[in-house]
C-alpha cells in the first residue's frame, strides 16, 4: 500500500515508471533511480505555474525532464492578448495597403516558390485580419508585423524589371534602400520577440531573413541566421515528430506547416553545412522526418509546390545515413554505393519533375514547375559532386585502381552537367538575385579550373570540354554580376582563377609543377589609352586564348555582339583576355565604373594576395588544392 503520509506540504502517489525517464540527453542514470517504485514529489503547487517555473529555467518542453508541457511558440493570434507581443501601430516601413497587397502578390508568385516555407491560404486570412485591425487602432501581434515587413523585403529584392520602376517611382526610393529599410525594420520587430513566441510566424520570419542575406551575398550572416532559426524551431518543438504533452490542440493542417518548415530548415542545414563547409545545426544521421505528413491538400490536376522540398529532405536522410555509416570516411566502394543512391533516387522522381523526358504538361499552366525542377537538380547535383571533389583537385596516381578511374570520369561528367545545368537556370531567367544561380556556376567552374591545373581533364580526355565550359561559364557570371551582388563576387573571384590557368598546349608536368610555375612568365603589354571601355567586363573564348603562351590586351566586344555571346570573331585568339570586375564587385556595369585592360602574368599565382570579395569568409581556395600550381607550400 502506497505511503501517503505528508510531510509539510509535500504529498506522495502512485506512478509508473513512465513519469520518470533518463534524459535524452546521454546521460547514464543509475538503475536504482529508474523504476516503477520511484514516485514522483507533490510540490503542491498549479500545473501551469510548475510548467512556467521549469521552462523559464531552461528545460524544453515535451521532454523528459519532468514532463513539461510543450509550447507551440506562443499565440498566433493577429490581435496579440499578450502585451510584450503586441505593437500599437502600424510601422511607418510599411506603405499603403494598395502597395503593399502589390508587394505580397509579388513574393507569393515569386520568391515563395523556391522554398514554399509561407502557405499562402493561411497567410492571407492573417493578412487581412492584420489589415483591419490596424485600421481600426487595435495593437497587432509584433511577430506578424515583422514576418510581413521582411516579406516585403524579399519581394522588392527579387523584383521583375517592369514592376521595379513603378514601385521606386511610388515610393519615390530605389528598390535596393526599400528592401534595406524593410529588413532592417523587421530585424528590429523580431529582437523584441523572446525566444519561444511568435509561433510559425516567428520561426518563417528568421528564415526569410537568412534568405535576405544570401541574396545579398552575406553569407557568413546567412550561415548565421539558419543556425539563430534552428534554434528557434527546435525552442518551439518543431523538431518533434508529434507535440507531446501540449497546452492546446493542435489541427492536422497546422501540424503539417510545422513539420514543412522543420523539412526546409533540415534540407538547408545539410547544404549551407556541405557547400560551405561549415558545422551542422541538426544531428542530420539522427533526425527523421516523415514527409507523408507535409501534403496538406491533394490534387490530381495540379502539382503540389512543395514536393521538390519534401523529395530533397527525403534523399538527404538517406544520404545522412550512408555518411553516419561509414562514419564519413567514404573510400572508393562507399562512393560507388552512394551513387547508385542518387540514381535510384533519380528513377522514382515524380514525371515532371525529371530533368530528361519527364512530363511537361504542367509547365504554362503552372510557370514555377520549370524553375522547381531545375533548381531540385541542381542542388542535388551539387551534394552528388561534393564526396567526388578529391578527384578533381589532385593529380592522377600512376596506380590509380578502377574504381578510382570510374568515379573520375562521374566527377567530370557531373560536373560538366552542372555547369550545364546552371547556365539553363540562368537561361530561363530564374531569379538573378537566387544565390544558386551564381553558386552553382561559380563553385563549380572553380573546381574545373582546379581540374585542368592538377591534369585530371585531360587524364580523362576532356580539357577542352572542361575549358569551353569555363569559357561560357565566365560569360555568363559577367552577365550575372550586372545585377546580382553574388554574380558580380563570383564574377571577379572565378576570374582570378582562370587567368591563371595553364595553357592547354604548355602545361606544366605533374613531376615539376612547382618549379614550372615560378619559371613561366607571360607579360601583356597594356595598349589600352586613357579613355576607358563603354561595355562591361567580357571574356572571349577562355578556353582558347588562355591554351597559348602568348598574350595580347583585351578588347571588348563589338557594339554588335551580345552580352551572353561566348565567342568572339578574333583573328588572334591572344588578342583577348578577361576583364576584370571593380574591387566592390557590386555595381551594375551599364552604370557604374568601367574599366580599363590589365596586363596578367603566370609567374605570381599566391593566391593568398587575392581580393575574394567576401568569398574568403565562406569558400576556402584551398579546397582546390592549387598550391603545387601557386609555387606556396603544399598543405598537409
Amino acid at each position: 500500500m502506497p505511503n501517503t503520509k505528508k510531510v509539510d506540504t509535500m504529498t506522495t502517489k502512485p506512478s509508473t515508471a513512465s513519469n520518470f525517464q533518463p534524459s535524452r540527453a546521454g546521460i547514464s542514470w543509475p538503475d536504482d533511480l529508474v523504476t516503477d517504485s520511484a514516485p514522483p514529489v507533490d510540490l503542491g503547487v498549479p500545473d501551469e505555474e510548475w510548467t512556467e517555473d521549469i521552462a523559464e529555467m531552461g528545460y524544453m518542453g515535451g521532454a523528459d525532464h519532468f514532463n513539461v508541457q510543450q509550447t507551440l511558440g506562443g499565440s498566433e493570434r493577429i490581435v496579440s492578448p499578450h502585451r510584450k507581443d503586441q505593437i500599437a501601430n502600424r510601422p511607418s516601413e510599411i506603405p499603403n495597403r494598395s502597395l503593399t497587397d502589390k508587394l505580397v502578390h509579388e513574393y507569393l508568385n515569386n520568391f515563395n516558390y523556391h522554398y514554399y516555407c509561407t502557405y499562402p491560404p493561411a497567410f492571407l486570412r492573417h493578412y487581412i485580419e492584420w489589415w483591419n485591425a490596424t485600421s481600426s487602432g487595435q495593437p497587432v501581434s509584433k511577430s506578424f508585423t515583422a514576418l510581413l515587413l521582411q516579406i516585403l523585403a524579399l519581394a522588392v529584392q527579387f523584383l521583375k524589371e517592369e514592376t521595379r520602376h513603378q514601385i521606386e517611382y511610388e515610393l519615390a526610393e530605389s528598390v535596393q534602400v526599400l528592401t534595406e529599410k524593410y529588413n532592417a525594420a523587421a530585424d528590429k520587430l523580431s529582437q523584441d520577440v523572446e525566444p519561444g513566441q511568435g509561433g510559425l510566424h516567428r520561426v518563417e520570419q528568421l528564415f526569410l531573413a537568412a534568405c535576405w542575406l544570401k541574396a545579398e551575398a552575406k553569407f557568413v550572416e546567412s550561415w548565421h541566421a539558419i543556425g539563430k532559426t534552428i534554434r528557434e524551431a527546435q525552442e518551439q518543438g518543431l523538431h518533434q515528430k508529434e507535440v507531446p504533452n501540449s497546452a492546446v490542440e493542435v489541427h492536422e493542417w497546422h501540424n503539417a506547416l510545422r513539420r514543412r518548415m522543420w523539412c526546409i530548415l533540415y534540407l538547408w542545414d545539410w547544404y549551407m553545412a556541405g557547400w560551405l563547409g561549415r558545422p551542422f545545426g541538426i544531428d542530420h544521421s539522427k533526425c527523421y522526418i516523415d514527409t507523408n505528413v507535409l501534403h496538406i491538400s491533394q490534387s490530381g490536376t495540379s502539382p503540389d509546390p512543395f514536393t521538390h522540398i519534401s523529395l530533397q529532405c527525403n534523399l538527404i536522410q538517406v544520404v545522412a545515413r550512408h555518411y553516419a555509416k561509414y562514419s564519413f570516411k567514404l573510400g572508393p566502394a562507399a562512393l560507388l554505393e552512394l551513387q547508385r543512391i542518387f540514381d535510384e533516387w533519380q528513377k522514382k522522381l515524380p514525371d515532371h519533375l525529371k530533368l530528361d523526358g519527364g512530363n511537361t504538361s504542367f509547365d504554362d499552366q503552372h510557370s514555377f514547375v520549370p524553375s522547381q525542377r531545375l533548381q531540385l537538380h541542381a542542388c542535388v547535383s551539387v551534394m552528388r559532386l561534393n564526396p567526388l571533389k578529391a578527384y578533381l583537385v589532385n593529380p592522377v596516381p600512376p596506380n590509380s585502381s578502377p574504381e578510382e578511374d570510374q568515379l573520375r570520369q562521374s566527377a567530370v561528367a557531373y560536373s560538366l552537367g552542372l555547369l550545364a545545368m546552371s547556365q539553363t537556370l540562368f537561361d530561363l531567367g530564374v531569379d538573378a538575385k537566387d544565390h544558386l544561380v551564381a553558386f552553382c556556376l561559380f563553385d563549380t567552374g572553380a573546381l574545373a579550373c582546379s581540374a585542368i591545373m592538377h591534369g585530371v581533364g585531360k587524364a580523362v580526355g576532356r580539357d577542352e570540354e572542361i575549358r569551353e565550359a569555363i569559357d561560357t561559364t565566365l560569360v555568363r557570371l559577367s552577365d550575372l554580376a550586372r545585377v546580382s551582388k553574388p554574380g558580380a563576387k563570383s564574377y571577379r573571384v572565378l576570374a582570378h582563377l582562370v587567368r591563371r590557368l595553364p595553357p592547354a598546349s604548355d602545361r606544366p608536368s605533374q613531376a615539376d609543377a612547382g618549379s614550372s610555375a615560378k619559371k613561366i612568365k607571360i607579360e601583356v603589354p597594356s595598349t589600352a589609352s586613357n579613355s576607358l571601355p563603354t561595355q562591361a567586363p567580357w571574356s572571349s573564348s577562355i578556353g582558347s586564348h588562355f591554351s597559348n603562351g602568348s598574350g595580347g590586351s583585351a578588347q571588348p566586344p563589338s557594339s554588335g555582339a551580345s552580352s551572353s555571346d561566348s565567342r568572339s570573331p578574333h583573328s588572334d585568339p591572344d588578342d583577348a583576355l578577361p576583364w576584370v570586375v571593380p574591387n566592390d564587385g557590386t555595381q551594375a556595369y551599364d552604370t557604374g565604373p568601367q574599366l580599363m585592360p590589365v596586363a596578367w602574368t603566370t609567374q605570381d599565382r599566391d593566391f593568398r594576395n587575392l581580393d575574394y570579395g567576401g568569398f574568403e569568409q565562406v569558400w576556402n581556395w584551398q579546397n582546390l588544392n592549387l598550391d603545387p600550381y601557386s609555387g606556396l607550400p603544399r598543405i598537409p
